[in-house]
């Protein structure tokens, strides 16, 4: 269900800064920890810390908008819960990926395209005010993104082995 396309927090600037800085706070823990703790550990928290934390920012921007609230949890309790669901296992996968490849094969570019990801997806988010079609979407196309993501640390890893000619 679309509402409207305006910036939850006020202004653009406002929006910009709020998913700047929660992409950092996502992403940096996770460049900072790899490589002293278990790489599977720490996938697996970065993953959950990311959907809860991205889960939590599309919740609090639905739920001020009543409306839409009332519509889906009353009306369509289970379809919510689909959505919610897959949001959550595809926003775990498209950190903890990243967080993995980073942290067994110190493989980069996964991690550095994740920062993009991530931000346009909070300001996404932030921007499509009541709006659940980005969450919805996302449960579809985010597992494209996870794939492409993997695909980047293929790459890395096939180059860095790649002999490279005197």
């Amino acid at each position: 269900m679309s509402v409207g396309s305006t910036d939850a927090l006020g202004s653009q600037r406002a929006t910009t800064v709020a998913a700047t800085l929660l992409t950092v706070v996502l992403v940096a823990p996770a460049a900072g920890l790899a490589g002293r703790v278990p790489p599977l550990a720490l996938a697996l928290a970065v993953g959950v810390l990311h959907a809860v934390v991205v889960l939590a920012v599309w919740a609090v921007v639905v739920r001020r908008h009543t409306e839409l609230l009332r519509t889906y949890v009353h009306e369509r309790f289970r379809f919510a819960a689909r959505l919610v669901s897959g949001g959550w296992l595809v926003l775990c996968a498209q950190a903890a990926v990243p967080t993995y490849l980073l942290g067994r094969w110190a493989l980069l570019a996964p991690m550095l395209a994740l920062v993009p990801v991530t931000w346009a997806l909070l300001v996404t988010f932030l921007t499509r005010s009541g709006d659940t079609d980005p969450l919805g979407l996302y449960v579809f196309y985010g597992p494209l993104v996870v794939l492409t993501l993997s695909m980047l640390g293929g790459v890395e890893l096939v180059l860095r082995h790649a002999p490279v000619p005197l």
